[in-house]
């Protein structure tokens, strides 16, 4: 029995908006969110706007695996690297995205 259906699309996005200002991060995500969401998606990421809507969130610290988990549920835990994430991002961040 396979895991991925073989009528489905996988999209992988490796550090798609690195290099962009938070309204053009906005948008980006709002079109991702809109005209892929019914691939499977494997998104590389180095800012929470890009990670935080998506199902399933794996961290990596060194190179190994540091936390895993649901978006929601690393953001409850207060020693977990997302919200501490989160907060540096809030802080820098003169918008903040529509999820």
């Amino acid at each position: 029995m396979s895991i991925l259906q073989p009528e489905l699309e996988i999209l992988v996005l490796d550090e798609v908006i690195t290099s962009v200002n938070t309204t053009t991060d906005n948008l980006i995500q709002k079109i991702i969110r809109t005209k892929f969401k019914a691939c499977i998606m494997l998104t590389i990421a180095h800012r929470i706007p890009t990670a935080i809507d998506n199902n399933q969130v794996l961290v990596l610290s060194n190179g190994r695996v540091a936390e895993f988990d649901t978006p929601l549920l690393l953001l409850e835990d207060k020693s977990s690297m997302p919200l501490m994430f989160v907060s540096e991002y809030l802080s820098q961040s003169s918008s903040i995205p529509k999820f």
